[in-house]
This record gives structure tokens, sequence and C-alpha cells, in this order.
């Protein structure tokens, strides 16, 4: 199993995952982790800082807490976290309101996490075990 620490920042569990963007280059973001979001999502920005045409992805509507919502739908060739790799991760991409996207890139859901078989967070020391 592998330990990773997470940042603590107002009830939010905040990670970095790296993706690989569509040249095969790494990239860091700063994410959080929410286990009541079914999908994983991505701020359009991000999308385009990985080098995707936001406006070429295929267009899926969302069902969010505040009602229903236009995405896009992306898929993440690797995103590494928490010590493990997933391929081919589908991400919805949103435009997140500036208020968040200046300290949040996006957020992993539970299709990522359910990926992981094992997942234990201890909030007193700030880790996470996969």
């Amino acid at each position: 199993m592998t330990q990773t620490t997470f940042k603590l920042e107002e009830k939010k569990i905040k990670i970095v995952p790296i993706i690989t963007d569509n040249k095969g280059d790494l990239r860091e973001f700063s994410f959080i982790l929410d286990t009541g979001a079914t999908v994983s999502v991505v701020n359009e920005d991000v999308a385009i800082r990985l080098g995707y045409d936001v406006r070429t992805l295929n267009k899926e509507n969302l069902v969010t807490i505040g009602g229903k919502t236009s995405t896009r739908k992306l898929r993440l060739p690797k995103i590494e976290l928490l010590g493990k790799v997933i391929e081919n991760l589908d991400v919805r991409v949103i435009a997140m309101p500036i208020q968040v996207s200046m300290f949040l890139d996006g957020l992993i859901g539970m299709d990522f996490l359910l990926k992981l078989k094992h997942l234990n967070i201890d909030f007193e020391e700030q880790t996470i075990e996969v």
C-alpha cells in the first residue's frame, strides 16, 4: 500500500494529481477529493492547458446538487494520483467560477476512487493510504 499526505483546507482534502497532456508532458494541478461526486471534473482552463480544444469535445449534461449543467467530456490519457496511475479516465470539463478556479483546478470523484479498491483517509495525520 502507498501512503500520501494531503492538505486539509476548509474541510476539503487538497491533493496534487499529475496529468499527462496531449503531447505526453506531465503537469501538476490542484484538486480536491469529493466522495459525493460521481464523476471527476476539471476546469475548462485545465483542458486548455493540457492542449485540448474544448469546443471540439462532446457535450454531455451533468446533474449536480445545484441542478443540471452542460459539460464537455474529455478522456485523460493518464492521471497519476495517490501513487496510482489510471489510464483513459473520462472527466467532465466545466467553466468553474473565477472565485473557485483561482484556488482549484478540479475535483476527483468516485469514478477515480472506485478504481483504487482500498482507500483509508486519516484526518488527524493528514494521510491517505491506497
